[in-house]
């Protein structure tokens, strides 16, 4: 079978690996750019929040490369994110494309998956841990990407290098290649050529989780912070993510660190940007960057959370919502805006 996955990020290189290791041909979609963004919103319904429309984008590029089915993981909750698969199933036949969608959650990957590939259940865990360290893999790329970007003397030399060791990434099939492959990563980033004695600010990145991860539809944020000299810092990844569906305790440590300003899922990633804000400010962050959807209802219910946690912390806080309209240019202005504001604030309190 020809299967799709909606683009998120660098993260295809990993489901990728998991589908043709099932026996499937895997279709994938276009990178994710205006074009993808513009066929999505011709067929969304208009109030629908942005990753639907990019998501519905990404399914028409795979269809006219033969994608037959699409999989996709479902969340429970309050979340619209819910409803993703059934709607724009519907929305996608409605306009003639024929595909279906193996849908599966954190209850039922092992079922819908060792079904999906007609697999035995040892070689259903090999297959697993091969995307699951791919997963890691890309997170710590990322992050020392992060690191890096704004200490290079070399511009783009990170952007560069994180390119190269994802593309070797694609190539690493074999569960005992991954260590040295993670050892390889690091000792080339540690190559990188830096300025220590530059003056890089922190700030922490919080939101919902595909307009935090996916770096077209937030307009390239890190890369753009990395130039402005400020390193950006993102807890909510890929791997977070299933730690927080498939494991309870991770989701008990949220909810700990996130009880003195809220109690209880408001649903998608709300409890997390409380979270994560009180962790930034703990940890001496110079601000936050707060990043959702336009419309998105559990990031909407928590921002004036975070503004209270804001004036409590005192950690200045930027919200950006995000929609089909946002444009770089707007973004750009607006970061460049608050680094000045927190530069100003780190240099008066120094």
């Amino acid at each position: 079978m020809k299967i799709t996955f909606a683009q998120i990020g660098n993260y295809g290189i990993a489901l990728k690996s998991l589908i043709e290791e099932l026996g499937h041909q895997y279709i994938e979609p276009d990178r994710t750019n205006q074009e993808t963004i513009e066929q999505g919103v011709k067929i969304a319904p208009e109030t629908i929040c942005l990753p639907c429309k990019v998501n519905l984008g990404n399914y028409l590029s795979a269809i006219k490369k033969g994608a037959e089915a699409v999989l996709m993981f479902n969340s429970q909750g309050q979340c619209r994110f819910r409803y993703y698969g059934l709607l724009q199933e519907k929305i996608l036949k409605d306009y003639g494309h024929n595909v279906s969608f193996i849908i599966f959650s954190g209850k039922d990957i092992v079922r819908k998956l060792k079904s999906l590939g007609q697999v035995s259940l040892g070689e259903l865990m090999r297959v697993l841990k091969i995307t699951w360290q791919k997963i890691k893999l890309i997170d710590e790329m990322e992050n020392l990407a992060r690191f890096y970007r704004p200490r290079e003397i070399k511009k783009g030399a990170a952007d560069n290098l994180l390119k190269e060791c994802l593309d070797d990434l694609k190539r690493t099939k074999r569960i005992e290649s991954f260590k040295n492959h993670r050892e390889t990563v690091r000792q080339k980033f540690n190559k990188i050529e830096i300025d220590s004695q530059r003056d890089v600010l922190k700030v922490g990145i919080i939101g919902e989780i595909f307009t935090v991860i996916d770096g077209f539809v937030n307009q390239n944020i890190e890369a753009n912070l990395g130039e402005l000299g400020v390193e950006a810092r993102r807890d909510l990844n890929l791997t977070a993510f299933v730690r927080h569906n498939l494991w309870p305790f991770s989701k008990r440590k949220i909810k700990k660190q996130a009880k003195d300003y809220l109690t209880f899922s408001v649903g998608g990633h709300g409890l997390e940007s409380v979270a994560e804000m009180l962790n930034y400010a703990k940890n001496d962050f110079d601000g936050v960057i707060h990043l959702f959807p336009f419309s998105c209802m559990p990031e909407v219910t928590v921002r004036p959370i975070l503004e209270k946690i804001r004036q409590d912390k005192n950690i200045p806080l930027l919200s950006l919502s995000l929609d089909e309209q946002s444009g770089q240019a707007g973004i750009r202005t607006r970061l460049e805006a608050f680094v000045d504001l927190i530069r100003a604030k780190k240099s008066k309190k120094s």
